[in-house]
């Protein structure tokens, strides 16, 4: 009874194993079990099966009576037959590839009852065999694979393939086309087994009036079994085939992703295809396959070779083929190649006011204006990325006639661009480099040109030359900048101070306070060497604390010897966007004993504009505090009046450059007159730099000038040479200067 039981359970359990048929059978091959997978594998029910023998349901008799010599050696709880991959035949008559494994259990009476149980693996083996079709075709075309994929351009392609699928198809005539650009016509590349006298009339096929282009866009290969029944046939090419026997045919596609790259024609004699076309379709799908990656392939490798080496947005070359090109150049036959690097003025105004579509748009036609403007034969124009672009000249010459080239396309920039609608302007900044003086290679010409670059931009000065002594990156710039931190803590920074002169009063007005540094091997350096290294570092704070903390202490020397004219510090664009600028100020003054009016601060007009809202907040802080406070070099930024009335500035300084020139050239004695106009509309005393001589003082004079300094009336001096100066001054010693 618990046999029953446990035998019930059992059977309950293999009704609910879908996916397995599951038999059981006796020493003779009869059924005495059948579960449901069973039946719905293969098509008879448990009571058709219970009883009957196995080589009466799924196997033949000679199968059945192997499969059952075997089974019998099979031991309850012993080793089991299988898997085994093998045929069965179902009820309708249909064989199907079943994996069955067999194994005995005890039965009744003693006797041992053999269980199978058994996976359908029909589709498994169906598709085993279409890979092995495919494997076959693709072995019979392994040589067309091996050899296409050798070549790198198309028409290569086509014309190694001819030789391998006339053997493949078997085919007398073979033709290859490629489709033309637009993709109207087919365009013949190579063919086999046609003179020239077909290929004069086959050289082009139309796409939309031929039976070619008609089964091209079917997108899978077609077969006409007689052309004369085909209406879309040339009429021309149809006799032209026929007179050559040829009266069947087959076209196979060449696609990437469904869009035509072309063809492959294959014909034969008439009624050849009447039944071997079918036979062969796989045959020809595969060679479409084939050809079709190969050049695809071939096509995706030219884009990406392109793209690799030209920018996406405006087509021109990038950065990579800018080294490529530079690198092919005959530098040791001779050639002085140039290397220019442009950046656009006022370019983040237009992505933040009109949106990046406009700025990109700007960017398409600002590049093709450039291009045009530089030329192909002589030169090689590319975008570095954002508004940053190169221009390498492959032969300048000299460092003069790259110069005037950067000027001539920096010029061509200016004219404003139609966008949109809208009119644009832009500008740009150009730093110039020439090999070998700046660089050995492009990397290194690239660099020193980007040096250059942001010179001209940061001073306004349109294009620039490389020039290394302002290169705070050299590594003897590097070197220095190292050891400048130190010369903060070991006291190697001096101080000197050029007076100013008062030119109603003829007083002295003030001083203005320059560093020196005195290296221990290089001598006394002047700020020109070491203060673009300080201002490109974070130096540039401990720097300026110690400078005007020697200047504050000199100041208290001054007022101990009754001297109360102030003391002009300078400071850079890195201090004014440093909030600890101001708490230093604050700190030392009070550490020295000093008041706000005993200090003035000059700031040039390019560091006021770095940043004027910031800057703007920061000098009215000071300006509260009651620092007086001067504008440096005017005339030699890009500030507007409209950023100079919002300043609380005191002072405008007239930059030297010209002021040195103005007896002799009208137009800079004009920029100084409007200037001093200019200053005394805004309430400003203006300060002018650089006066050499008597008439220019005297000039200066007429025109209103409130203040000057220079050589006419001192140069820079140490502290104890300043006291002895102004004490010669005082007694008369000194030759009057006004």
């Amino acid at each position: 009874m618990a046999r029953q039981r446990s035998e019930d359970r059992m059977r309950a359990t293999l009704e609910n194993t879908p996916n397995v048929a599951i038999q059981w059978y006796d020493g003779g091959g009869r059924v005495r079990y059948w579960n449901q997978a069973s039946e719905a594998l293969f098509g008879w029910s448990a009571q058709e099966a219970l009883g009957a023998r196995m080589g009466e349901l799924t196997l033949g008799p000679a199968e059945a009576d192997e499969v059952l010599s075997r089974m019998r050696t099979l031991d309850p709880g012993g080793a089991c037959l299988g898997p085994n991959e093998h045929g069965v035949r179902c009820r309708d008559g249909s064989r199907r590839w079943v994996s069955s494994t067999m194994f005995a259990i005890p039965g009744d009476s003693g006797l041992p009852t053999y269980v199978c149980m058994v996976v359908d693996i029909s589709e498994r083996r169906r598709t085993e065999a279409a890979l092995k079709a495919r494997n076959e075709s693709l072995r019979l075309l392994s040589e067309l694979s091996s050899r296409v994929y050798a070549v790198s351009d198309v028409e290569s392609i086509l014309r190694i393939a001819i030789d391998v699928v006339r053997v493949v198809t078997g085919a007398p005539g073979v033709l290859t086309y490629l489709s033309t650009p637009g993709g109207r016509y087919l365009r013949l590349v190579a063919q086999h087994g046609f003179d020239d006298d077909y290929e004069s009339i086959a050289g082009r096929v139309d796409l939309q009036r031929s039976w070619t282009g008609q089964s091209l866009s079917l997108r899978k290969p077609q077969v006409a079994y007689d052309i004369r029944r085909e209406h879309s046939f040339d009429p021309v090419i149809r006799e032209a085939l026929l007179a050559r026997d040829l009266g069947s045919g087959v076209v196979i596609p060449l696609l990437d992703d469904d869009e035509p790259l072309g063809c492959i024609t294959l014909f034969y004699p008439s009624d050849a295809l009447s039944e071997s076309g079918r036979g062969e379709m796989e045959t020809y799908e595969a060679v479409s396959r084939t050809l079709s990656m190969a050049i695809a392939n071939v096509r995706r490798l030219d884009q990406l070779r392109h793209q690799a080496r030209h920018d996406t947005l405006t087509g021109l070359p990038n950065r990579a083929a800018l080294h490529d090109e530079f690198a092919r150049l005959d530098v040791d036959g001779g050639a002085r190649p140039s290397m220019m690097l442009l950046d656009l003025d006022r370019f983040k105004e237009v992505n933040d006011t009109l949106g990046h579509h406009i700025g990109d748009q700007l960017l398409g036609a600002l590049s093709q204006r450039l291009a045009e403007t530089v030329g192909t034969e002589e030169a090689l124009t590319c975008r570095l990325g954002g508004d940053e672009f190169a221009v390498l000249l492959h032969d300048a010459g000299t460092a003069d006639r790259a110069l005037a080239r950067a000027r001539a396309i920096r010029e061509a920039l200016v004219r404003p661009f139609d966008v949109d609608g809208m009119s644009l302007k832009v500008g740009a900044s150009v730093g110039v480099a020439m090999y070998p003086d700046h660089g050995t290679d492009s990397h290194g010409l690239l660099r020193a040109a980007d040096v250059a670059m942001y010179r001209a931009k940061g001073h306004a000065l349109g294009v620039v030359l490389y020039d290394r002594d302002a290169d705070v990156h050299s590594p003897q710039r590097l070197a220095l900048l190292a050891e400048l931190a130190e010369a903060i803590t070991h006291g190697e920074l001096v101080m000197h101070y050029q007076p100013k002169l008062d030119l109603r009063t003829g007083a002295i007005a003030g001083f203005e306070a320059l560093v020196r540094w005195r290296h221990p091997k290089l001598g006394l350096l002047f700020p020109g060497s070491f203060m673009p290294l300080a201002e490109a570092s974070e130096v540039i704070h401990p720097f300026t604390r110690a400078v005007m903390d020697l200047a504050m202490a000199d100041c208290v020397r001054l007022r101990a010897r009754g001297l109360t004219q102030p003391v002009a510090l300078n400071l850079s664009a890195r201090n004014l966007v440093d909030d600890r600028c101001v708490n230093d100020i604050e700190e030392l003054i009070a550490a020295h004993g000093l008041g706000y009016e005993d200090i003035e601060l000059e700031i040039t007009e390019t560091t006021i504009m770095h940043d004027p809202a910031q800057v703007a907040d920061l000098l009215d802080r000071l300006d509260r505090r009651g620092v007086g406070l001067a504008i440096d070099d005017f005339g030699t930024g890009y500030s507007s009046l409209a950023h100079l009335k919002r300043l609380p500035m005191d002072f405008l300084k007239v930059d030297r450059t010209f002021v040195r020139d103005m007896i002799v050239d009208d137009q800079d004695a004009a920029i100084v007159r409007s200037t001093i106009t200019l200053a005394h509309s805004l309430d400003m005393k203006v300060i002018a730099e650089g006066v050499e001589d008597r008439a220019t003082l005297d000039m200066l004079r007429e025109m209103g000038c409130d203040m000057i300094q220079g050589y006419h009336l001192s140069k820079p001096l140490p502290l104890e040479d300043l006291l002895t100066w102004i004490e010669r001054r005082t007694t008369g010693a000194a030759l009057a200067v006004c």
